[in-house]
């Protein structure tokens, strides 16, 4: 699955790379280990400077939802992927081992793995449109991709809530949303997820949305 990369969160340039390769960084790099260690014992004393430091110029993140050219801004879009971004903050330890249970179980999820802080979770969900093809998604503008990227996170953040009884964090309603690049050995993955199915409405008068419903 092709995603855009970079840098550290400040990066405005996109580079292309596989979600494999991306996973199999957050398993097993050295680097990214020593990033997150630190990040952490700084975390804990409250040391919000070098927190900052580590997580915006020193980690590197990555885009999931949508593809990019030779930027970050939304009208940089050229294409949405078929993953909605998630992310929850602030879990205890039980909490992050009976959510990441939970995901682990779940036939949609693609990739779920621990933020830097070791405090949240950030997943990946598959989804297709059941009743538009892939060339008419890739006609839209960049200003209709976001609108329809939002639909969606929208859909699957509320179905997510349900399931998990937790807050879905809502900065991954932004298209362009990165997600920093965590170690975590324990990291659940699975490329052959199962797609939630939704039907794609078009804007109809009055309403400036694109809808969407579960099929």
């Amino acid at each position: 699955m092709r995603l855009n990369i970079f840098s550290c969160l400040t990066d405005k340039f996109p580079k292309e790379t596989e979600l494999d390769d991306i996973v199999r960084v957050m398993r097993s790099s050295p680097k990214l280990r020593a990033l997150c260690e630190r990040y952490r014992k700084f975390d804990a004393i409250g040391n919000k400077q070098v927190t900052n430091q580590i997580k915006r110029r020193e980690t590197p993140s990555f885009v999931s939802s949508v593809l990019l050219y030779e930027g970050k801004g939304h009208r940089n879009i050229i294409g949405l992927t078929d993953l909605c971004y998630m992310d929850i903050d602030h879990l205890n330890e039980e909490q992050i081992n009976e959510v990441m249970k939970s995901l682990s179980e779940d036939e949609h999820v693609v990739l779920a793995f621990r933020s830097m802080s070791g405090k949240g979770i950030h997943f990946f969900v598959k989804y297709r449109f059941k009743n538009m093809e892939q060339p008419q998604i890739t006609t839209m503008s960049p200003k209709r991709m976001v609108e329809t990227y939002f639909a969606v996170f929208n859909t699957l953040s509320l179905q997510y809530t349900n399931i998990l009884h937790l807050s879905i964090d809502e900065s991954g309603r932004n298209a362009v949303q990165s997600s920093n690049i965590s170690y975590d050995e324990e990291l659940y993955y699975n490329p052959q997820a199962i797609p939630y199915s939704l039907i794609y409405e078009p804007q109809k008068a009055g309403n400036k949305q694109a809808l969407l419903r579960m099929e």
